[in-house]
């Protein structure tokens, strides 16, 4: 009897414990989406500024009028956006400046290799007065 008893607590341990990791899994996939869709609010949503930056760069949430100079708040897009159009422009000048090198490498290799198909050009050039003069020797010697 202690024996069953002992595996009926067991597994009702076991049961216990797997559905509170799959909850918690659940849970943590929900607060992921829930991330996701804040960010694309946050995105999507204007902000209002004073065009004068009369409170530095403090936003609204809704257009209005500035309370320090008065004048109508104008529509800037969001810190969101500001800072993905900055990285954007920051990695298109990177892609930029390694393609100039890798063209420069490029050039590099290619001019190496002029030089290599030249020298290689000179050298059979020179076997080949080589080997015709021993022929024109051997010829001379035979003819004697």
């Amino acid at each position: 009897m202690k024996k069953v008893l002992f595996t009926v607590t067991i597994v009702a341990a076991l049961v216990v414990v797997f559905t509170a990791i799959s909850c918690k899994s659940e849970a943590k996939k929900e607060t992921e989406e829930n991330k996701t869709e804040v960010v694309k609010e946050e995105m999507e949503k204007a902000a209002y500024q004073c065009p004068m930056k009369c409170e530095g760069d403090k936003t609204y949430d809704a257009p209005g009028k500035c309370p320090v100079c008065k004048m109508d708040l104008k529509e800037v897009e969001g810190k969101v956006k500001r800072h993905l159009k900055e990285v954007d422009s920051d990695v298109n000048s990177h892609i930029k400046k390694d393609e100039g090198k890798a063209k420069s490498h490029l050039k590099e290799g290619e001019d190496d290799v002029k030089k290599d198909i030249e020298k290689a050009d000179a050298d059979v050039k020179k076997e080949y007065e080589k080997l015709k003069g021993d022929v024109e020797k051997k010829n001379n010697k035979e003819s004697k």
